[in-house]
């Protein structure tokens, strides 16, 4: 089973009134709602870069990672 998450920077409370970064993508074996525990960790790293990764806990799954790099204009 595939689950994706948006990623948003913005202080709005809507979400289409921020801006989306990006997606990540997590492939994950099928199980009863509720069951899966995902974890998603945030970085920021000194060149203003933003890592977003996801795992799946409880099958130790994969671990896909997103980079979002800081844009100045």
């Amino acid at each position: 089973m595939r689950i994706f998450f948006e990623v948003y920077e913005g202080e709005n409370r809507l979400t289409r009134h921020n801006n989306l970064l990006g997606i990540v993508l997590l492939d994950i074996q099928p199980a009863p709602r509720g069951v899966p525990m995902i974890e998603v960790t945030f970085d920021m790293d000194e060149n203003g870069t933003l890592n977003v990764m996801a795992q799946e806990k409880s099958a130790g799954g994969q671990k896909p990672k997103m980079n979002i790099y800081k844009w100045n204009g």
